[in-house]
């Protein structure tokens, strides 16, 4: 499944945060969903993270290719305290920053989605 296929995915060009609230070397987690969540036509959240390095910022799908759970097991922690990869707090894989590529762990191999950003006038938007 492509990040695109989900109900809930982010249109191109809609605005997920500005850069300055974004830490460098450091992750945030965005939840993008419609209408409450409740009742039979509730959707299930699109759930992404962003991670950023100097001025560059990649945007992925929550979604550990190894079970297909979130990465973070605590809010905001994406990142490995070297601050050198991404981190799957579940299972300890690691990813590279700039494209989702597992180097280490049960997938190595293996990439998580990629959702295209852009950083235009401080704000980061979907690609």
């Amino acid at each position: 499944m492509n990040w695109t296929d989900h109900e809930n995915a982010p249109a191109r060009g809609t605005e997920l945060c500005k850069l300055e609230e974004l830490e460098p070397d450091a992750g945030k987690e965005l939840v993008i969903a419609n209408g409450d969540g409740r009742g039979a036509d509730a959707v299930w959240p699109f759930r992404m993270f962003v991670v950023r390095r100097g001025d560059s910022v990649w945007g992925y799908v929550n979604t550990c290719p190894h079970q297909h759970i979130p990465l973070n097991y605590f809010p905001d922690r994406f990142v490995s305290a070297d601050k050198q990869f991404i981190l799957c707090s579940n299972h300890g894989a690691l990813f590279n920053f700039d494209d989702g590529h597992c180097i280490a762990g049960p997938c190595v191999g293996e990439t998580l989605q990629q959702v295209p950003l852009t950083v235009r006038h401080g704000v980061v938007t979907v690609g």
